[in-house]
């Protein structure tokens, strides 16, 4: 079953591609993997907030299938160590035909999108650089399908 990640967010530089391109190289061995990338919205620039995260959720909401179960990016969301993510990854695909990941703009997400979201998932306590968190996700689910195929490439 492929996975879809959809993010929010500027073109990132080269090294940051570079990244992004082992990590997916990587994760493809055990998934195929759909990426959507949505341009942030023009009214950031505006400091209009609120319409800058409704714009850019409309663009998100457009691109997730009905059938999805969504899981959304967030701060506030459940804490995973490698091993319980590995579990509860296995738990999603086992219940559900179609995963996307949703990763908001540099202002979050939308209510919108919260109210779509089936999970709330915190990478970290720590603040990351935007550009960052697309590479981090794609390495965790890697890690996750690994630990799933008893691959070595995760270590206790």
């Amino acid at each position: 079953m492929p996975l879809q990640i959809i993010s929010v967010g500027q073109k990132p530089p080269r090294w940051c591609e570079l990244a992004l391109d082992e990590c997916l190289k990587n994760l493809q061995h055990f998934s195929k993997v759909v990426l959507t990338d949505i341009s942030i919205s023009s009214n950031h620039k505006s400091n209009n907030i609120p319409a800058a995260k409704k714009e850019e959720a409309d663009a998100i909401l457009h691109h997730i299938p009905k059938d999805a179960y969504v899981i959304a990016l967030d701060e506030k969301g459940k804490h995973f160590s490698s091993m319980l993510l590995a579990q509860q990854l296995n738990k999603w695909l086992v219940h559900h035909s179609k995963l996307t990941f949703i990763i908001g703009g540099p202002a979050g997400l939308h209510d919108s999108c919260y109210q779509r979201a089936n999970a709330l998932w915190s990478l970290s306590d720590l603040t990351f650089p935007h550009r960052f968190v697309k590479i981090i996700l794609v390495e965790q689910l890697y890690r996750a399908y690994s630990i799933l195929n008893n691959h070595p490439y995760h270590r206790e």
